[in-house]
């Protein structure tokens, strides 16, 4: 009973919708015993997908090329239909749309570029220098706001890890537990590319501020780039402000 594969894996949700009316008495008769021997965290890796994860993999799925084809047909057929005073505005518009899209699909097959690698999976991690601590006495010590973030990450990543390993529990069992766990993961990877990414961005309590993240720290022309790295009296140096 399994389907076609969905990011490379067979799956059995999928092949749901290609059963016709009275071929099977009753969905769940499949499905209990398929997952009967899976425990939940199992299951949901590999049946479902929530977050950055569902993008991947429909990303994986595109096939670009049959894209391109799909384009150039809907594109022949919006060109039979330009006089139609009504809809003119909205053809524009679609025909703007495709023109974006055959452009942006030509470059990927040309750069050999797989649109899944567009969803970021391992994260960079700044060398010591770049995020330093300084001990100013015995119970004075200075940090990078940098390793704040990248503790609440490996923290949260490790929450999730211990997660997966858990054997029942009330949460776990609806699969909320697991959930929670991902969102705050993501959460804090936010927190550390865009501190506005998922809301209020996190506080240092201590000094009563906002962390800098990678956009913050980059951006603008205080930013790393901008201020430090690019030269001050050079014609054609990559001057304009930079905008994240």
């Amino acid at each position: 009973f399994l389907a076609r594969p969905a990011a490379n894996k067979p799956t059995i949700l999928r092949f749901r919708g290609l059963l016709q009316h009275g071929e099977i008495t009753s969905w769940m008769e499949i499905l209990v015993p398929y997952i009967s021997g899976w425990n939940f965290a199992e299951f949901q890796e590999r049946e479902l997908a929530t977050g950055g994860t569902s993008i991947q993999k429909q990303l994986i799925g595109l096939n670009l090329r049959a894209l391109l084809n799909h384009s150039y047909m809907e594109w022949r057929k919006l060109l039979k239909n330009h006089r139609i005073q009504k809809r003119k505005n909205k053809i524009e518009k679609r025909k703007n749309f495709l023109v974006k899209r055959i452009k942006f699909a030509k470059y990927l097959i040309q750069a050999k570029i797989n649109p899944e690698w567009m969803v970021l999976c391992l994260l960079p991690v700044l060398p010591p220098e770049l995020r330093p601590i300084f001990v100013l006495g015995e119970q004075v010590v200075v940090e990078s706001d940098f390793n704040k973030l990248y503790q609440k990450v490996i923290l949260r990543n490790k929450n999730l890890q211990n997660s997966f390993e858990i054997q029942g529990g009330p949460f776990y069992s609806t699969g909320d537990f697991l959930t929670l766990q991902k969102r705050l993961l993501q959460e804090a990877v936010d927190a550390l590319l865009d501190s506005g990414k998922s809301g209020q961005p996190r506080k240092d309590h201590f000094r009563n501020r906002p962390y800098k993240s990678f956009s913050d720290i980059i951006a603008g022309k205080e930013g790393r780039f901008r201020a430090n790295l690019l030269g001050k009296r050079v014609d054609y140096s990559a001057r304009s402000v930079i905008v994240v």
